[in-house]
Formats: structure tokens, sequence, C-alpha cells
């Protein structure tokens, strides 16, 4: 099964684990998709649904290999086929643990706000923020990861974020 990379055993210790950031989408598992601001809950299921369907299989994965409790829908068995947890290789249920999921609202190219104010440009809340946002730059997802996550790591590791303006 080519679909899974699995993580070489000198890197499974917790003290060798590197730190794994993945960028998936507000809207994604119901909870989140609830906290849609309404333009995007009407259009998100059709205008998004393949890049969704993706990024639902890796939070899915995640959330298995970090043990974050998953009460959604499992992913399309072409994302992730049944057995996959099974897969030699894929680390097991709670093996990891440096890990954050980063859920940006609608990514645009937009300039990096929160460089021009020298400060947060954007909000950052765990889990689903009360209004997820319309949108957010690529800039000032990279501005948080650089600026915020890393800085602050132990603030952010083994969580999921939501990020809008």
């Amino acid at each position: 099964m080519n679909v899974l990379r699995t993580i070489p055993a000198s890197h499974r210790p917790v003290e060798a684990q590197p730190r794994i950031i993945i960028i998936t989408s507000s809207g994604i598992t119901k909870s989140s998709h609830d906290h849609l601001p309404l333009f995007w809950r009407t259009i998100y299921p059709w205008l998004l649904a393949s890049p969704h369907a993706d990024k639902l299989g890796v939070e899915r994965m995640l959330a298995y290999c970090a043990k974050w409790e998953w009460t959604d829908k499992e992913p399309l068995p072409e994302i992730l086929p049944p057995d996959w947890t099974t897969v030699a290789g894929t680390p097991g249920e709670g093996e990891l643990k440096k890990v954050l999921a980063i859920r940006p609202a609608f990514l645009t190219d937009g300039e990096c706000k929160s460089d021009k104010k020298n400060k947060r440009a954007y909000r950052v809340g765990e889990g689903d923020l009360d209004n997820n946002g319309y949108s957010v730059s690529r800039k000032d997802v990279a501005h948080f990861i650089v600026e915020g996550a890393l800085e602050d790591w132990d603030s952010y590791q083994n969580k999921c974020v939501t990020i809008a303006y």
C-alpha cells in the first residue's frame, strides 16, 4: 500500500520523534463545518468535496496515531482503506506525541497582515473557533507556524487548532 508512509523505527521513541504539523481545513469535520459562516457552509460540500476528502483522511490518521477522540465519519475507502491501521509500519494508536493539526479558514494568496501589524492579525483557537471565519492568507498561516507554534511548541503540541481572521 503506497498511500501510507511509515515512520522509521529510529524515530518512534518519543524523544526522537520529529515535530509533525499538518495543515487541513476548517469545515472538514461535522463540528468544524457547523462553525463555518453560513456562506461557506452552503458551498463547501460541492466546491471543496474532493480536497476535503483527502484532508479528512489525514486528520483521521493523525487522530488515531495521536490518540485523539474521533467522532466524525470515516474517510472514503479510496482515501483510507478499512484496514489501514494494520498496515505494517503504521504508527500505533497514541504513538505520536509531537503533532499539531492546523485548520485554516479558506486560504488566500494575500499579504501577511501580521508582519505589517507586528502582532497576530489572525485568531487561533484550539478545536473550532466560535466563528471559523471566512479566510486567512497562506502567509499568515506560515507566520503562525514560525512565530506561534514552533516558538511556543509546548502550548500547541498534540493539539488541533483553527486559524482565521
